[in-house]
């Protein structure tokens, strides 16, 4: 990714990742194109000062709520995945139900605002799967079955997006970031919307 980027922006003489997002998640990817910026705002991660936002359609009805559950990475015939595990490090999401639409006569998804508190590895498709909804799409931690059905009526991907990203360099302005969503988000859009004009 990164690669891509310094290719298109040649004259840019520093281009660096703040952070990854998973492979298939779409949404806010901060760049930072001085080395003081790229340290600072990484030390805030570090420090838990950034304000980290998704959206994710999961499976079912769910109203959400607080998910502490410890999170550890495991090698699975030779695949690295990440379960729930009391011994595994902290790890801490908020899910809030923006609402709950019907895709057929026998699919519900709901789509869910994610306030993460720490950043594990598939902390939320691990934390949603864990409380019985899985993120829609998701090939390594969602309900193969709800998704063999999904595809028939709707877009074959990941549905999480990160979607806003907020923090405060010292001495300067707060700093808002935000990604539109994507066109296959376009049919749970309005709770979206309608969730923003409440707030």
């Amino acid at each position: 990714m990164i690669e891509m980027i310094r290719k298109q922006r040649p004259e840019a003489r520093f281009l660096e990742l703040v952070h990854r997002l998973d492979r298939e998640t779409s949404g806010c990817l901060l760049i930072a194109k001085k080395r003081s910026v790229l340290r600072a705002v990484q030390q805030l991660w570090r420090d838990g000062k950034v304000k980290k936002t998704y959206l994710a359609l999961v499976a079912g009805k769910w109203q959400g709520g607080k998910v502490n559950s410890a999170l550890r990475k495991i090698d699975r015939s030779g695949e690295r995945v990440v379960i729930v595990d009391p011994g595994g490090k902290p790890s801490l999401s908020y899910f809030q139900s923006l609402g709950t639409r019907a895709v057929n006569a026998d699919l519900e998804v709901s789509m869910m605002r994610v306030d993460i508190h720490t950043g594990r590895t598939h902390q939320i498709r691990v934390h949603a799967a864990s409380s019985g909804h899985p993120v829609v799409g998701d090939q390594k931690y969602g309900d193969e079955g709800f998704n063999s059905q999904f595809i028939q009526t709707g877009p074959s991907r990941l549905f999480l997006h990160a979607h806003t990203l907020e923090f405060e360099l010292p001495g300067e302005q707060p700093l808002r970031f935000h990604a539109p969503l994507p066109k296959e988000f376009d049919p749970w859009a309005e709770l979206v919307d309608r969730s923003g004009r409440k707030q």
